[in-house]
């Protein structure tokens, strides 16, 4: 059974276009093969619990021994801007000026 088909059975099933996408992106991280068996790579990046494009690069830190500033673009990486302010902070501002 390829992913396609295994996907497709899930109860809350993605899109068939979805499903083809991800599995694009995953062989051309070099996660999948052609024939879509995961990859050395692909079995290191199923464990960790980040986005692939994320692990791929912390692996690749680790080789190339320069983690330290790579776990740095990482963090940066994994979040929204850091500049946005959250949904409850607006509306905390909104209360505030209305209590005024």
């Amino acid at each position: 059974m390829n992913i396609h088909d295994f996907l497709t059975m899930a109860p809350d099933a993605p899109s068939a276009n979805s499903i083809k996408v991800a599995i694009e992106n995953l062989q051309f991280l070099g996660a999948l093969d052609k024939e879509e068996e995961l990859t050395s790579l692909g079995e290191y990046l199923a464990q960790l619990a980040i986005e692939p494009q994320l692990g791929k690069m912390l692996i690749y830190a680790v080789i190339f021994r320069c983690l330290e500033p790579i776990l740095t673009l990482a963090a940066a990486m994994s979040h929204k801007d850091p500049f946005q302010l959250p949904p409850q902070a607006n509306l905390k501002n909104k209360a505030g000026e209305k209590r005024r």
